[in-house]
Order: structure tokens, then C-alpha cells, then sequence
């Protein structure tokens, strides 16, 4: 999944000011705050229906990381779900009928989605804590990830 931040003029121009690798320190620590405090804990809710209860497998599933920077996508994070099963219940599955021909059931496309319902619905929100997270940090110009925790409180 994928989001994009557009539109705030005055943060474009401090960021287009800045040396490319503190730009991108910055872009950084702010995109893993966001994906660590905002989104995660919003898929991990997302979990507590239906599904994601009886052994909770996949809430332990779920991870981020940063993958290695690209010369064309420098700043990227990852929300992960390691589950081997989460994708059957994210995108569906077709009746499933066994070689006797006992019918094993069907799950509806979007019966379950927990991934892109959450992270989704809290588009909005995480990009406003993202601005913020990204203020914080080009005001105090740390290197700490303190900084982040201490904007989204």
C-alpha cells in the first residue's frame, strides 16, 4: 500500500532547503514514527473482531521495518504481515470443494480486511501526524527518535 503527502507549501520549501541526506534522515524518522504510533496500532485494532483472536497469530504477524533506500525512492517503510494464512483472509478465496466433493466453504473478498480497511482509514490522521512528527524534527534538528514520540503525544 502506498500513500502520498502533498500540498503543505512552507514544509516543501524548509525540505528543499535542507542537504539531501538530512532531508531524507528526517523524512525517515518521521515516516517510522507515523507507520510505528499511528498505523500499527490501528491494524492491530482492526483485529479484534472476527478475526485475529483465537490464537493471535496474526496480531503477532504484524511488523514494519524500512526497506534499503533506492536512489529514486529514498524514504520508505513497510507494514508487514508475516502470517502465512493473512493474505487468504485480506483478498478472499474461492469455494473450496475436496476430492470427495464435500464443499469446504468460501471467503468473500473483503469479508476480512483488516490491512487496507486500517491503514486507509487512517490515511488522514497519519498524515497529519506525519507534518507535525516532521516539524518537530527540522525544528530541533536531532537525530533522536525521541523527538517523534514526543510530537505525536
Amino acid at each position: 500500500m502506498f500513500a502520498q503527502l502533498t500540498g503543505d507549501k512552507e514544509l516543501d520549501r524548509l525540505l528543499q532547503a535542507m542537504p539531501d541526506k538530512l532531508r531524507d534522515k528526517h523524512l525517515k524518522q518521521a515516516t517510522a514514527a507515523v507507520i510505528r504510533y499511528i498505523v500499527q496500532p490501528k491494524v492491530k485494532a482492526a483485529l479484534n473482531g472476527p478475526i485475529g483472536t483465537k490464537t493471535g497469530n496474526l496480531r503477532k504477524a504484524i511488523k514494519n521495518y524500512a526497506p534499503r533506500a533506492r536512489k529514486d525512492w529514498p524514504v520508505a517503510w513497510k507494514l508487514k504481515v508475516d502470517a502465512p494464512h493473512a493474505h487468504l483472509l485480506e483478498f478472499g478465496t474461492q469455494e473450496r470443494v475436496t476430492k470427495t466433493g464435500i464443499r469446504r466453504g468460501r471467503i468473500e473478498p473483503g469479508t476480512f480486511a483488516f490491512l487496507r480497511k486500517a491503514f486507509y482509514g487512517s490515511e488522514a490522521e497519519a498524515k497529519a501526524a506525519f507534518i507535525k512528527v516532521l516539524r518537530a524534527c527540522i525544528a530541533e534538528q536531532s537525530t533522536k527518535a525521541t523527538v517523534a514520540r514526543r510530537a505525536l503525544r
